[in-house]
């Protein structure tokens, strides 16, 4: 229904001018109050440049309880479009009128604005308390990890909500992967919300339903079942299943399949173009550090650098190891290799690597890459204590 009344739209001709103009039945049910009539108004004008009557056809629309027409508002409140300035709390309140009303994209921001890490209230801006006891910094890591617990809770309660009102398939699996951070591999639920995005078709479901069978989590161990999911969804090019069969092919060690340079890497750099980092990281650890494969610095910076500019801390991680190592074979001077190792590890340690984190932490206490900060040396500690590392526990003594 939704996309005759779009067609009417597109293709209602103004004779006089040969611009498209709104059908004039739609536009009359729109004003008497139709909902649906009012959205594709919206759409209309929006489509046809006119953003401030798509605007005005949306607030009517969600006085309306239309769920659509909070989400596109609370867009162009995120994005700054549509006359509005940009302005992310007015954005957030209306993303969450958005899920009041069942609407899948504001559904999807709320659960993962609250899954995002706890923002850090009582601290200064560089996570440094130096007038606080130890007592009291402990107490606030744990007031902080309960806060971080409750606020991923919060974002289960929004992918429910988008599971049950919406059978939504997309939901199914943001619900599993967040239900396994908190509970671990072996959780039912979140194997049966694959189970579900699965029986809807969702491909992504399917890759996932093969690291089950890989790993025997929830169900008995099956390797070949796994590669059958994972072969039928690459052939579907869906992104992590590429990179799971390219680096299989590349390295030989899954599914009992014979080392193929040519297809893992074609598989690869595919599942690179779709936008997973990983992938670029393997491949760029197999130009680097690969013991059976012969050195090629330039394919492994090339590769590492794709899979930064998709923000993966892996090949940030990686590839600032690469300029420590071998810095001196290549082109550009030693200062400029030691100031981009310190973004490096920045960006990787800021994507939640523990090992960057510690090095980061090091670096900032002893005045390594041009950095020297002890409050920031004391934050990426508490990151990398956060995550359980004893050797950033002992530290952290330090400092008080």
């Amino acid at each position: 229904m939704k996309k005759a009344l779009l067609l009417a739209l597109l293709f209602t001709v103004s004779s006089s001018s040969f611009a498209v103009s709104v059908d004039q039945n739609l536009l009359n049910k729109a004003k008497s109050g139709d909902r649906a009539s009012q959205e594709e108004v919206a759409k209309f004008y929006r489509f046809s440049g006119e953003e401030g009557e798509s605007l005005s056809w949306l607030y009517k629309a969600y006085e309306n309880g239309s769920g659509y027409a909070a989400g596109k508002i609370a867009k162009a409140y995120y994005d700054g479009e549509m006359g509005l300035q940009r302005d992310r709390s007015e954005a957030w309140s209306w993303y969450r009128k958005g899920a009041e009303l069942n609407d899948k994209t504001s559904l999807i921001f709320m659960a993962d604005d609250y899954a995002k890490e706890t923002v850090k209230q009582y601290r200064d801006s560089s996570g440094y308390s130096p007038k606080y006891s130890d007592s009291y910094q402990l107490e606030l890591q744990r007031k902080e990890e309960r806060q971080e617990r409750a606020r991923k809770e919060q974002a289960l309660k929004y992918l429910v909500q988008c599971i049950n009102e919406l059978k939504d398939a997309e939901c199914n699996i943001r619900y599993a992967k967040l239900r396994r951070t908190l509970y671990g591999n072996l959780d039912e639920s979140a194997f049966k919300a694959v189970q579900r995005a699965a029986e809807k078709g969702y491909l992504e479901a399917f890759t996932e339903l093969a690291f089950y069978y890989e790993n025997g989590y929830i169900v008995k161990e099956e390797p070949s079942k796994a590669y059958e999911y994972l072969q039928y969804t690459a052939s579907k090019n869906e992104k992590n299943a590429l990179e799971k069969l390219g680096e299989a092919y590349l390295q030989a060690h899954k599914y009992n399949l014979a080392k193929d340079e040519k297809k893992g890497i074609n598989y690869l750099e595919k599942a690179g173009a779709l936008g997973n980092g990983d992938a670029y990281r393997t491949l760029g650890d197999y130009y680097f550090t690969d013991k059976n494969n012969a050195v090629d610095l330039n394919r492994a910076i090339g590769y590492y650098e794709k899979g930064v500019a998709l923000g993966n801390p892996y090949t940030a991680w990686n590839l600032a190891a690469l300029y420590s190592a071998h810095d001196e074979k290549l082109e550009k001077s030693r200062s400029y290799y030691t100031k981009e190792m310190a973004k490096l590890m920045a960006l990787a340690a800021d994507g939640g690597l523990l090992e960057a984190q510690l090095a980061l932490a090091s670096a900032h206490e002893k005045g390594q890459f041009g950095l020297h900060s002890r409050s920031k040396a004391k934050y990426y500690y508490e990151l990398a204590a956060k995550q359980g590392s004893g050797e950033a526990k002992l530290k952290l003594k330090g400092f008080n």
